[in-house]
């Protein structure tokens, strides 16, 4: 593959991607490849069939490949899942030279200090993220480097996740034959391509409702600031419409993507739908408003625990920037709509955006998560590099945007 692309790979519960950006010489990213696969072997985001698993991964990178025109031989890997938790850690250092202001190694040994936690032998770091540092105890420093100071704590935003979950990717990305570069947290990339940079300064939160989970980032003074996942997606609403229409999922998840409202009071109740034959019945006949009677309370769930994590850290009022949804699960018909009822925030339903090409179909935020991810490879100069460390060289990758950042 040229030097100048970068291939990223989303392994979603319902759908595998392959996404690949080019960085021209003018510095204008551009959308050369992408391809998609049903998702087979993958499990709220854990490997639970290897060989289904690398299947999967091989149609998606056949179909980038041929947009492409050539050989993928690496990618960088998209990780999600409920495994994943967030926490916030502090780190100190005493600064030998204070004449001398802060430098470079400074910060990283400050950062590494913020590293030190204790976690379960099946756990690792594997994103560590400063978003502020204290120097002689004044706080809510960006970039301390050349100040003077006696002693120099960073605040780090860390995500940890299954060292198991990762290992298996990582096997699944070999055995498709390709390598894998880097492994990225796959709400970092969707922020990369959906999110304005006045949102992130502003305050904003990303909520990505794919089919087995939704994962929340919050961004505020243009830094992500907290990472959660919710255990509950679109499959969930297909599961709701299912059991509650007497249809099979397939029926289910056809039905919610043709005539699916988040918000019941979008829908005209005298609107009839006709339900194709199914399971040995006739053609039937359903209010539209009952569909979206099904579907409302379970888009309200997802939103009242995102809430409930937004309370718990006392930031609400602070997200002046709003509430951006992607994923499959973002493009129902009135799920801006109704976020904003719930979190009494704008809201809007965010496009993957920040790239030129001609591949229209990328423009659209169910593949919001592998563009973005390329990206943020691209950004972040990932992507030709041999894997390093644990599992990808997180801490290299630690100091990559500390410098992207600073």
């Amino acid at each position: 593959m040229r030097r100048s692309a970068v291939c990223a790979l989303d392994i979603g519960s319902t759908k595998i991607c392959a996404a690949v950006m080019e960085m021209p010489e003018d510095r204008r990213p551009r959308l050369v490849g992408l391809g998609v696969a049903p998702t087979r072997g993958v499990k709220r985001g854990v490997v639970v069939d290897l060989f289904g698993a690398v299947e999967s991964i091989h149609q998606a990178l056949r179909d980038a490949e041929m947009i492409l025109g050539e050989p993928i031989s690496g990618v960088v890997v998209g990780i999600a899942g409920e495994h994943l938790k967030s926490l916030h850690s502090r780190g100190g250092i005493s600064v030998a030279h204070s004449g001398l202001g802060i430098s470079e190694q400074d910060l990283e040994r400050a950062v590494a200090q913020a590293r030190s936690v204790t976690l379960p032998n099946d756990r690792e770091i594997f994103h560590t993220i400063p978003f502020e540092y204290v120097l002689d105890g004044q706080p809510g420093i960006k970039d301390p480097r050349g100040m003077s100071g006696f002693r120099l704590e960073a605040d780090v935003h860390l995500v940890t996740g299954s060292t198991t979950a990762a290992q298996n990717l990582y096997r699944c990305v070999e055995k498709a034959e390709v390598e894998p570069y880097d492994l990225v947290l796959s709400i970092l990339g969707a922020a990369e391509t959906v999110l304005a940079p006045t949102e992130k300064q502003r305050g904003a939160v990303l909520l990505d409702i794919g089919g087995a989970a939704t994962h929340m980032a919050v961004f505020l003074d243009g830094e992500l600031l907290h990472t959660f996942v919710i255990p509950l997606g679109g499959g969930n609403v297909t599961n709701d419409v299912a059991i509650g229409l007497r249809l099979e999922p397939p029926e289910a998840e056809e039905l919610k993507k043709s005539f699916g409202v988040a918000s019941s009071h979008l829908v005209d109740p005298e609107e009839v739908l006709v339900l194709p034959p199914s399971a040995g019945r006739g053609e039937r006949k359903i209010s539209h408003s009952i569909l979206a009677t099904i579907i409302e309370p379970r888009m309200e769930e997802i939103y009242g625990l995102a809430l409930r994590e937004l309370r718990s850290l006392g930031l609400t009022e602070f997200l002046t920037g709003g509430v951006v949804l992607t994923g499959g699960g973002g493009m129902m018909a009135g799920a801006a709509r109704l976020a904003e009822e719930i979190f009494d925030l704008p809201a809007r339903v965010g496009v993957p955006k920040g790239f030129g090409g001609s591949i229209e179909q990328a423009v659209n935020p169910q593949y919001a998560t592998a563009v973005g991810l390329a990206l943020y490879a691209c950004g972040h100069q990932l992507g030709q590099r041999k894997p390093r460390g644990k599992v990808f060289g997180l801490f290299e990758k630690t100091m990559d945007w500390m410098k992207e950042y600073l």
